[in-house]
């Protein structure tokens, strides 16, 4: 159970990033600076901070996006007891991977590198920008796009962290619900079309998106955990704040193209 002073500090989070944010909404029309801002303190921020921040930027335009990052994150909870995989990394990346999406973040159309961007602008650390933008093979998209160039700027570092927010990404479906990565990347292609871009994207990137599953499954295997099927990848009740059910409100249900 989440601790009074955890509380605390996750509202405290909240409250700050309110105020940034409503600053932002106020200059949504200017562009983000072209060139990304070093931080201020290379640090991994704390999970309530990116919490907050992902919150804010998605649950009130993007209800559905919001469910999805939650059930991403618990997953991740789970990941993270896996040796190889750095926890505090991987649950700041998995809560942040589609601020990207947010219509106060988004400038390319391109989520990973919007994220990124944005991320990179607010002092977050080079390691985390870096998983987010590169998050479930996302170089192969930049190429499709034609944004190679810019998404270069971040490291993919081809690690079991990556690859477990790879994982997440793949068992989580669009709202939220348990899936399978086979399931996922068929719906994915049926929303879309066989021509639209992520639809071109994901026939190219699948290979790796498999890789990353099928490394992360084996790790999952060797640490004595249950590899994620519809029932097994279901979120556990257990971990940080980001696992409790999101209040949405009424507009909760309204459709989110969520990928």
């Amino acid at each position: 159970m989440t601790s009074p002073e955890a509380r605390v500090d996750v509202t405290t989070s909240r409250e700050r990033v309110r105020v940034e944010l409503g600053r932002l909404l106020e200059e949504h029309t200017a562009d983000l600076p072209a060139v990304d801002r070093s931080p201020t303190v290379d640090a991994v921020p704390s999970f309530a901070e990116a919490r907050a921040l992902a919150e804010l930027t998605l649950a009130e335009h993007l209800p559905d996006r919001w469910r999805h990052t939650q059930a991403v994150v618990r997953e991740a909870v789970r990941l993270s007891a896996l040796p190889e995989v750095d926890r505090e990394p991987l649950l700041v990346a998995a809560v942040l991977h589609d601020v990207g999406y947010s219509p106060v973040v988004a400038r390319t159309g391109f989520h990973p590198l919007d994220g990124a961007r944005f991320l990179r602008t607010r002092g977050y650390d080079a390691r985390c920008t870096a998983v987010v933008a590169h998050h479930s093979a996302a170089a192969v998209e930049a190429r499709v796009r034609g944004l190679d160039h810019e998404l270069r700027r971040y490291d993919d570092e081809a690690t079991p962290t990556r690859d477990a927010l790879w994982w997440c990404a793949a068992v989580c479906g669009p709202t939220g619900d348990p899936t399978t990565p086979d399931d996922r990347w068929t719906e994915i292609r049926r929303r879309y079309g066989p021509d639209h871009a992520v639809t071109r994207f994901l026939d190219g990137a699948e290979p790796q998106l498999r890789a990353a599953v099928a490394r992360t499954g084996a790790r999952l295997v060797a640490a004595g955990l249950a590899p994620a099927g519809p029932d097994a990848a279901a979120p556990d009740a257990a971990g940080p704040d980001a696992t409790a059910p999101d209040a949405a409100g009424p507009d909760a249900t309204a459709p989110d193209a969520a990928r």
